[in-house]
């Protein structure tokens, strides 16, 4: 059925979910206090959580109760969402032969520690661009320096996703930003409960100079870094430096000054002189306006004083979180490569935006069905759609060897994830496909910032392909549908240095060490439930059924 152009499902099944996510969440309820919870080792500063996004909806997920809610929402965006068909897109792909200057960044520590070093090092310019944004201990360090710098003279802009940012870096943060120089703009402001809401702008990346450059998958947030006493992503990175950096700038500015991205609603003190105060004196009385009026200025300087005490707030453990950083970026090779590919999504909505802007995943599939030999793939989740399916198949039916690093139950932040994951990968296992299952633990060769994060749980975050042992992407691609349809993404692409692919499968090997190798059926059965909860496993079949139902969109 069709209203206003828009797609609704006019089935009984929708309604069976949409009853059976209720039945979950009571369940999930129960269960809760079972599943871990996502607390920092930095207790100063409370966290402003956002209501997490449906895209790599995985990133954001803070507890059993999030996850199911946000699956409910999931059911109602996807209610005005219709499936179109794609073809190649043949533009947007940036090469250049010169040679450029690598440092692939796995710990996060030394991320965190190269993020400072270059913000530091700034002389005209940083753009910063990201899908999350906690205002947490490491978000409010890296924008206290940002606003040294804006204060030095040096432009800062932020491009943040709105929906997964728009609450922790709320409006009223953002002006207060303004103050100091920094300008800030939101991608795709459209509700998530729309079917244009569910693009999202995934894209990672901060930009010094317009001469160097960090892209790959980390967000802005403890976790990312390694810092967070609960929960740990095992994230990748790779810094640039090289002329390829001037179109990966070009591409920021396309998203910054593309139609679809806004500034943020400038919260000011209000003044009972404001319209909104005179219009209800004019409808009601004096006192009913001046109650109003000062219940705001009360909300407006409570998040006022927060604000203002997180930006003065001062760090001691800064100092040992830089030198260990430092120690592990000095003990980092160095890499450079003349072979260098830039490609970006461009940002849009909508069916055309679907059928013309996707081009990191054509990149990356022409590269799949071009290899020989053997394929890597480290993402934090897999889950095949109608385009990947017949990719991976026909891989591993030629003989090109084919091995996948992913999630577990354990250390998936959403259990819908994996549903799809047991449900699918069972066919590929009977074709050779060889599947390591990430089981909560840090690899032996990852230096911790303390005892407490170094017992963790770690789960993968990282976006990696290695092609042939020779070929080299990073990026912010994820395995998935959303990934492949819905997100604006970015990959980098190095062809010509064997060392540091070797570097790539390096790590991607120490942490498949701490990982369970699946290689049939009776594996993946008997170790699905690896170190996985009670509360998980009730959560894994609980969004079951329905995750399959809505394999095409996760």
């Amino acid at each position: 059925m069709k209203i206003d152009n828009k797609v609704f499902i006019d089935d009984p099944v929708f309604y069976y979910l949409i009853t059976l996510t209720s039945c979950i969440s009571q369940v999930c309820n129960i269960f809760n206090e079972q599943l871990p919870k996502n607390n920092s080792i930095f207790d100063k500063i409370p966290k402003r959580h956002t209501f997490p996004n449906t895209q790599d909806i995985r990133e954001k997920i803070r507890g059993s109760k999030v996850k199911v809610n946000l699956l409910f929402i999931i059911f109602i965006s996807l209610i005005t969402f219709k499936a179109y068909g794609q073809t190649s897109p043949s533009r947007n792909i940036f090469s250049s032969n010169k040679e450029h200057e690598l440092i692939l960044l796995n710990n996060g520590i030394a991320a965190f520690e190269k993020r400072i070093q270059l913000i530091e090092s700034a002389k005209r310019s940083i753009d910063l661009e990201t899908f999350i944004f906690d205002f947490d201990v490491t978000g409010t360090i890296i924008l206290q320096k940002l606003i040294e710098k804006s204060l030095q003279g040096v432009r800062v802009r932020l491009l943040l996703d709105s929906f997964m940012i728009s609450e922790t870096l709320n409006d009223q943060v953002l002006t207060e930003l303004t103050r100091y120089g920094i300008t800030s703009k939101f991608y795709n402001r459209k509700s998530v409960l729309t079917y244009k809401g569910q693009f999202r702008n995934h894209r990672k990346s901060i930009i010094i100079d317009d001469e160097k450059a960090i892209i790959g998958g980390r967000n802005i947030s403890d976790a990312y870094f390694e810092l967070d006493a609960n929960k740990n992503y095992l994230d990748r990175e790779i810094l640039i430096r090289g002329e390829i950096v001037s179109k990966i700038q070009e591409s920021f500015n396309n998203f910054w000054n593309s139609s679809l991205t806004s500034s943020p609603k400038h919260i000011f003190r209000p003044s009972f002189k404001d319209i909104k105060y005179q219009n209800i004196k004019k409808a009601k009385d004096f006192t009913t306006a001046k109650q109003f009026f000062q219940y705001d200025i009360s909300i407006w300087d409570k998040e006022h004083l927060r604000i203002k005490n997180q930006l003065d707030q001062k760090f001691p453990e800064l100092e040992t979180i830089r030198s260990i950083g430092e120690q592990i970026l000095e003990e980092s090779p160095k890499f450079s490569c003349r072979k260098n590919t830039f490609i970006s999504d461009f940002p849009g909505l909508g069916k055309e935006h679907l059928k013309n802007d996707r081009y990191v995943k054509y990149e990356i599939f022409k590269r799949i069905t071009q290899a020989q030999q053997k394929v890597v793939i480290d993402s934090p989740f897999f889950i095949l759609d109608n385009e990947t399916k017949p990719l991976i198949k026909n891989m591993l039916l030629n003989g090109v060897e084919v091995e996948i690093m992913t999630n577990g139950l354990h250390a998936s932040d959403p259990g819908y994830a994996v549903g799809p994951l047991y449900s699918q990968v069972k066919k590929y296992l009977d074709y050779g496909l060889n599947l390591f299952l990430i089981s909560g633990e840090s690899p032996d060769s990852n230096v911790s910032y303390n005892l407490q994060t170094q017992s963790s749980r770690f789960v993968t975050h990282s976006k990696s392909i290695i092609f042939d042992s020779k070929s080299s992407m990073i990026g912010s691609f994820n395995f998935d549908p959303r990934s492949n349809n819905l997100s604006t993404e970015l990959a980098y692409f190095c062809d010509d240095n064997i060392d540091l692919a070797n570097e790539f499968m390096q790590n991607i090997q120490d942490r498949m060490d701490v990982s369970a190798q699946i290689d049939d059926k009776k594996q993946l059965k008997k170790l699905k439930f690896l170190n996985a909860s009670f509360g998980q496993k009730i959560l894994y079949y609980g969004l079951k059924f329905p995750s399959l139902m809505l394999i095409n969109f996760l």
